[in-house]
């Protein structure tokens, strides 16, 4: 199953598909709330973010800056402009003029995330 984080709610969606377009499109669409994972968005809205029990993962609310490491788009700060990509934390981009690399590479499920200049060529 696939996820979607919107504005710090947290959504179980049915394909990869679904969750780009929720990701995308900022609307849940085909995907469905789950608001006992909201802390798993990490939004840091509130800074109760408890243990969840869930992972190993830091849950005291701090966001990973780009080029961070992460584990879940949540952790990025900033999410949605930035997304946890292979572990690190990347600016999302439609065009390769947005990234300071001046490289944007499609990803498998959509959409576009910034790279060092060594992915382009």
């Amino acid at each position: 199953m696939s996820t979607c984080c919107l504005n710090g709610a947290y959504f179980d969606c049915p394909d990869s598909d679904a969750a780009n377009a929720c990701f995308n499109s900022g609307e849940p669409g085909s995907c469905e709330a789950d608001a006992s994972m909201n802390n798993a968005c990490n939004a840091g809205d509130d800074g109760d973010d408890g243990d969840d029990g869930d992972d190993d993962s830091d849950d005291g609310g701090e966001c990973v800056p780009a080029g961070g490491e992460c584990e879940i788009n949540g952790d990025c700060c900033d999410f949605g402009d930035y997304i946890c990509v292979e572990g690190t934390c990347a600016a999302t981009c439609s065009f390769d003029s947005e990234c300071n690399s001046e490289c944007c590479v499609d990803l498998k499920g959509g959409g576009g995330a910034c790279f060092p200049d060594e992915f382009c060529g």
